[in-house]
């Protein structure tokens, strides 16, 4: 089975989690995947926002064309 390793978990989630496992009575690893389970699959697929399109990369451009540009924009 795979694992995974959340970095940077903020103080006051990490402490929600605690205490939701407590509550529910499972160790915080069962409670993350429970909670993950019920993100991912309460959702339809009607209700999914579909991604956004991939980043295109900007043309680099050098400095004389952005001193022209520059040059360009006054009067």
């Amino acid at each position: 089975m795979p694992d995974l390793l959340i970095r940077n978990l903020p103080e006051d989630l990490h402490s929600r989690l605690k205490v939701a496992a407590a509550a529910h009575r499972r160790s915080a690893t069962q409670e993350t995947i429970a909670t993950l389970e019920r993100a991912l699959n309460t959702h339809d697929s009607t209700q999914r926002q579909p991604l956004p399109p991939p980043m295109v990369p900007r043309k680099k451009i050098t400095m004389n064309e952005t001193l022209e540009y520059i040059r360009e924009d006054r009067p």
